[in-house]
């Protein structure tokens, strides 16, 4: 985050904060506040390549061989925020 916002007096990022309502909780990685509005950001550690085929099913390479996993931007529920490229 550093990288891309460096020190813009515009750009406010804030990290791994919890919120908590009753019984339940929540986590953000990364917030990002801008005057145009803000970003919620899910951090995922991955040091391998990633790929998206035409059904917008993603996979990552490790040991040398693709194996599936869960695309970046759905929901934990399953339900799908976006998969349109940026």
């Amino acid at each position: 985050m550093r990288r891309a916002y460096g020190s813009d007096p515009d750009v406010h990022v804030f990290h791994n904060l919890r919120f908590e309502r009753g019984q339940e909780a929540a986590q953000i990685d990364h917030l990002v506040l801008h005057r145009s509005g803000a970003i919620i950001v899910e951090s995922k550690s991955v040091t391998s390549a990633v790929r998206i085929n035409e059904r917008e099913e993603w996979a990552r390479q490790w040991n040398g061989r693709w194996a599936g996993m869960p695309s970046l931007f759905c929901r934990p529920s399953g339900k799908q925020i976006s998969c349109a490229p940026f």
